[in-house]
């Protein structure tokens, strides 16, 4: 596998993940971190995998609220629905169709879930190390600690 395929295979995966950079594995992180102390990665190349990533989840927000199934401050990421409404990724009939909740409209609900430089924000979390956990006997982790996900490391 060539660098420039490595390189495409980490942007693409923080375009994927974009809303869970907290649990981005440690194993990927340090690939990444390596490669942008290399500059074979730079802030920007980060920046637009994120973006990207932050606007197809908007758009999947968007969908789920107008079938009807979340409202939007239900969803999984709202400030990805309020950062897609502010930079124009939905049109006003679009942004019409979404029904609030709580008395809600949509300056309200801006206010309320926009996160000032979120790309920025989710870039820094994937760019700061984060601590390996301790060995945990029977966690399944790729750090061979502590996850979340499977029950034995839940008795611990």
């Amino acid at each position: 596998m060539r660098l420039s395929d490595k390189l495409y295979g980490i942007l693409n995966d923080i375009r994927e993940n974009a809303g869970w950079v907290d649990l981005y594995s440690v194993r990927k992180q340090n690939l990444l971190l390596y490669a942008h102390r290399k500059g074979l990665v730079n802030d920007s190349d980060i920046d637009d995998a994120l973006e990207q990533g932050v606007f197809e989840n908007a758009r999947r927000f968007y969908k789920q609220v107008v079938a009807g199934r979340e409202y939007p401050d239900h969803v999984a990421f709202p400030e990805f629905l309020v950062y897609g409404i502010l930079n124009n990724q939905f049109s006003e009939q679009e942004v019409g169709r979404i029904k609030f909740d709580h008395e809600k409209d949509v300056a309200e609900f801006c206010r309320t879930y926009g996160i000032p430089n979120l790309i920025g924000g989710l870039r820094q979390k994937l760019l700061t190390p984060k601590p390996v956990p301790s060995p945990v006997p029977g966690g399944h982790s790729e750090s061979g600690g502590f996850c979340e996900s499977c029950p034995p490391c839940w008795e611990h």
